[in-house]
């Protein structure tokens, strides 16, 4: 019980110091990494949020009501002689060939304690909401989740960035984090970004976006497809970054400059990564500054 009691003091101490808090930037998890097994998880009642976007594409789905299937599997594990909790906030978009659409917000709240759950909670905007061991606490999304990250860019510069990306005079994203990553693997940084997405130094950049080491509280943008590219252009205090293709505006990111450093394992030994945190803006907020091109 002494040792018990010693753990429980030591947690409480280290939550009372603020030790590990750490918050991560809104984001779009789905395009990081569209072919994770959280988005191809279905069963015999219910379909895949893959299958569900394939059968959408191809115009395949049967007449009446349909369930998709997301499995999220929380990132945490627990240990002895500490404390975890982590809320995730998601905001589910959903539109359709015939321009319905619709949002749903969720909350998700896990405690753990001394290798125990102690507490976890799931509501969402759509009536669900479930616990263990204790009530829901409800922590609802506001406007300012959204647009805290990037609170410090005017629309103006929004819509600068999008007019010099469709006169063709926007400047080329410098990824300093993948060229960081790419000499310490000893690979060409000037590389097209297209042609690393499923080999080991994508991964390396995928794993690093996601805190699997520990680059904790940071989001870099995603490496883009074939026949994409990223722009940039200051703004704020900061960089806006928008992901385009040919002269459209695919998605927009903007970091304020703030990095965190982790090591990896490069290819004669740990090399330091310094990486900036980005934050996304919605795309449907960015095209509702800009006007549709003829």
């Amino acid at each position: 019980k002494a040792d018990a009691d010693t753990a429980a003091q030591d947690i409480q101490n280290n939550k009372d110091q603020g030790a590990g808090a750490a918050g991560k930037p809104w984001n779009d998890v789905y395009a990081y990494n569209p072919a994770a097994l959280t988005f191809d998880h279905g069963d015999a009642q219910n379909t895949s949020w893959q299958q569900g976007v394939k059968q959408a594409k191809n115009n395949d789905f049967t007449k009446g009501t349909m369930t998709f299937e997301v499995l999220d599997k929380p990132g945490l594990h627990p240990r002895a002689n500490e404390y975890q909790r982590r809320v995730l906030k998601f905001r589910i978009v959903l539109t359709d060939t015939y321009g319905e659409r619709q949002e749903i917000f969720a909350t998700q709240i896990i405690e753990t304690a001394n290798g125990n759950l102690v507490y976890s909670s799931y509501d969402d905007s759509a009536g669900n909401r479930m616990s263990t061991g204790g009530n829901v606490t409800d922590h609802g999304i506001t406007e300012e989740d959204i647009f805290a990250g990037f609170s410090s860019v005017s629309n103006a510069e929004i819509v600068n960035l999008v007019q010099a990306i469709e006169e063709g005079n926007a400047q080329d994203f410098d990824y300093s984090e993948f060229k960081q990553v790419a000499r310490a693997m000893e690979t060409d940084e000037d590389m097209d970004l297209s042609k690393v997405i499923l080999d080991d130094l994508g991964q390396r950049l995928i794993s690093m976006r996601r805190g699997d080491t520990n680059l904790e509280g940071n989001f870099g943008v995603p490496l883009h497809r074939a026949g994409q590219s990223y722009k940039q252009m200051a703004a704020g205090n900061g960089l806006l970054v928008a992901l385009t293709k040919d002269t459209s505006v695919i998605k927009m990111y903007y970091t304020d400059g703030s990095t965190s450093t982790t090591t990896i394992g490069g290819k004669n030994g740990p090399a330091d990564i310094t990486s900036r945190q980005f934050s996304e803006i919605p795309i449907e907020l960015v095209t509702s500054m800009t006007p549709k091109k003829k």
